[in-house]
Parts: structure tokens; C-alpha cells; sequence
């Protein structure tokens, strides 16, 4: 997951939509994504779904908690990359970028 962006820059968070399109996200700070932050990425309440090390060493993906209840679309990608059905638009990043 993490590659090197435009004039080399690592990318070490992205945001799926559920049409399968990737595209870079970066915290306010630089650093760290704040709850509210992830919130708006995934449109609600937050869950944290730990990836296997085959994905990303340490990645984690984050998606909306209520997102069954919601009736949100399924993310057929993430739900490949975590071997289990996640639906809506989720945030993939380092564990240690979201505190």
C-alpha cells in the first residue's frame, strides 16, 4: 500500500471508494489523522479493521461502524484486501497515523 507518489514522496495513507478508485489522503497535520478526520473520510462513526501483513505490514482500515445499518454500498475492494465484507468509502493507513 504504501508507494511512492508524484515527484517521489512516499503515500502512506489512501482513501477507497467503493467503485474501487484510490487516491491519496493526508492528515491536517502532516503527522496523524484525527478522529474527526476519519469521520469525514468515512462518513460517520469509525471502526478499525486490522489488515493481514500480506496487504501492508502495520496497515490498518478504517470504515463507517454503521455502515451495515446504513445500508452503504459494499467496497468490493476492501472487502478483498480485509477478508470480510466492509461497505462504504474507507480510509487505509500505517496504524500509527490514526490516534
Amino acid at each position: 500500500m504504501c508507494a511512492a507518489g508524484s515527484g517521489g514522496a512516499a503515500v502512506t495513507a489512501k482513501v477507497l471508494n467503493t467503485d474501487g478508485i484510490y487516491s491519496d489522503a493526508v492528515p491536517a497535520n502532516g503527522k496523524d489523522f484525527s478522529l474527526e478526520e476519519a469521520q469525514s473520510i468515512v462518513g460517520g462513526l469509525v471502526t478499525c479493521c486490522p489488515l493481514p501483513a500480506s496487504v501492508g505490514k502495520g496497515l490498518i482500515l478504517l470504515c463507517n461502524e454503521e455502515g451495515l445499518i446504513l445500508r452503504l454500498p459494499l467496497n468490493e475492494t476492501a472487502s478483498q484486501l480485509a477478508g470480510r465484507p466492509i461497505v462504504g468509502q474507507v480510509l487505509i493507513c500505517p496504524s500509527k497515523m490514526f490516534k
